[in-house]
Formats: C-alpha cells, structure tokens, sequence
C-alpha cells in the first residue's frame, strides 16, 4: 500500500465536518497499528481498524493548515511514552469524538517520506512520530 486519504475522511473534510483550523473544537489523534493492519478505501471510522491497535496518541497540539504546498495540515509531532507492544506498520490520523463507531478516519501511513516502508518495534522507550517540513498531509491538486 501507499500512504492515502480516507475518501470518506476526505468527503468529511470538503462537507465542512472537519475543522483544522487552530482554533476548532476539533480534537484529532494518531493510532499507531500493528502488522495485521490492512488499508481499506471503505474504512470509514476508527472502530474499522482499532482491533489493530498498538497505542493511541493524546490529541495533537499546534494543529493547523498551511498555504504554502496546497493546503497542507500541520501538528506538533507526537511522542508516546514508553511504548510497548506489536511492530507498528503503520498509522492513522482520526477525529477523535470519543466514540470509536463515530471517529472519522482520515488519513493512513505506511511509507516514510524517503519510499521506505513505516517499522517501528515497540521496546518500553518513548517513540516520536516526526512530522516533515511538509507537514502531516496535503489536499494539494495539480
């Protein structure tokens, strides 16, 4: 797989459901997921991949969207503190509403920013999820 927009994330995000902007009452989360964890175009909200959790993030600060690359969102990378449990994979961005069958899934990552496939093994050490220069993800057309 490659690193993808949920389309129904997406069709949340362009219905207005979703906000970025830095002063929403939007709250957004990271999933880390393990290696059973398999990319669906038809996932729509987190209790569709949650059974492959490994650990969820406290809600992303600095949250906000950029001009410059089209449109970019943007967070403060996230740290999870003495992580422990299966391999993870790959990650998924959501809108946290506190109810997994209502949380919206909006953006899957496999793949690093250099092509090479997301692993990370758990190992009781605190592991930060790095965000590029890019930002977390962008909406950018051509």
């Amino acid at each position: 797989m490659a690193n993808a927009v949920y389309p129904l994330g997406l069709q949340k995000i362009l219905d207005a459901e979703i906000d970025f902007s830095a002063d929403t009452s939007d709250t957004f989360k990271i999933m880390l997921l393990d290696s059973d964890a398999a990319y669906s175009a038809l996932d729509e909200f987190l209790d569709d991949v949650n059974s492959d959790a490994v650990a969820t993030s406290s809600a992303l600060t600095s949250v906000s969207t950029t001009s410059p690359g089209g449109g970019a969102v943007d967070a403060a990378n996230v740290t999870f503190s003495a992580l422990t449990g299966s391999e993870c994979t790959a990650w998924v961005l959501f809108k946290d509403t506190t109810v997994a069958s209502t949380s919206p899934l909006l953006l899957w990552v496999d793949t690093e920013a250099d092509t090479s496939a997301f692993s990370y093994t758990p190992n009781g050490s605190d592991f930060t999820l790095q965000f590029g220069s890019g930002g977390i993800f962008s909406l950018a057309g051509s």
